[in-house]
């Protein structure tokens, strides 16, 4: 008798390849906020995309309730960023380091550790800087893609 294929209920990576220049087009792409810094959130976050635990559920940047968030795909992991972004950030938020100190984002020294990954690429333009009220609904919209469903903190 044939033993079951496991993996035959896991969640799949997107067919689209991953890659860090794959994540950050997707990051600027989508208009989020900050984008080399929220790009070096997910380097450190997966470990330069290395990390099983993360990875494997699509979760490019460590969010959990009280487990680990699962997504379908990893673009689905950035169209959640972009809605908790919005949720939080303010207008008058210019520097995103002290943003993440401020509403206490990750464990001390966060923020410390962010500034030491080495991502230096930015997007093409600063259109993204701004609030795209159209590309947030489309994210939304998107987000049914998240498996396990939980308010972000």
């Amino acid at each position: 008798m044939p033993v079951p294929n496991k993996k035959a209920h896991a969640i799949e990576p997107n067919s689209s390849q991953l890659s860090l220049d794959a994540v950050f087009h997707q990051i600027c792409r989508v208009g989020i906020s900050f984008p080399r810094v929220v790009m070096q959130q997910a380097i450190l976050e997966t470990g330069w995309l290395k990390s099983k635990q993360l990875m494997s559920i699509n979760n490019l940047f460590g969010f959990k309730t009280h487990r680990y968030l699962r997504y379908k795909n990893w673009e689905s992991s950035i169209d959640s960023y972009l809605v908790w972004q919005r949720k939080r950030l303010r207008m008058e938020d210019k520097d995103y380091y002290h943003f993440l100190d401020r509403i206490g984002y990750g464990a001390p020294g966060y923020t410390a550790l962010l500034r030491k990954v080495n991502w230096r690429k930015d997007c093409s333009s600063a259109w993204h800087q701004y609030y795209e009220f159209d590309q947030i609904d489309e994210a939304i919209m998107r987000i049914d893609d998240v498996i396990e469903p939980g308010e972000l903190s």
